[in-house]
């Protein structure tokens, strides 16, 4: 009887509810805002170094923002929008990608004007 026992639950844990993996799909990712934030970053580093260990994007931006009293307020509502692009199970509207698109091409384009 054990042995009987043993059996079904070996066949219900291997073919059952517990032996499926949860299957979840995943948001479409927009690559677009992912290659933007990087000539960001590298500019920023190149001027004024690197984030320091542990230091979110957004610290990072606050901290240069304050310490060299660059103009970086700006960028602080568009890491937002990128977090929430990256991080974000339902991702951003298109009003709100095309938003964050712009401001980083804009932000991009101005800083190599000057």
């Amino acid at each position: 009887m054990i042995i009987l026992t043993l059996w079904l639950w070996w066949r219900v844990a291997k073919h059952g509810k517990y032996g499926k993996k949860l299957l979840t799909t995943q948001p479409e990712i927009n690559f677009a805002a992912n290659t933007l934030i990087v000539p960001v970053m590298q500019l920023l580093t190149a001027k004024y170094g690197a984030k320091k260990s542990g230091e979110t994007l957004r610290n990072w931006l606050q901290r240069l923002h304050n310490d060299n009293q660059l103009a970086l307020a700006s960028l602080i509502p568009v890491v937002d929008l990128y977090y929430k692009q990256r991080f974000d199970p339902l991702g951003l509207s298109p009003q709100d990608l095309h938003v964050l698109e712009a401001s980083l091409t804009d932000w991009l384009r101005n800083q190599k004007l000057s």
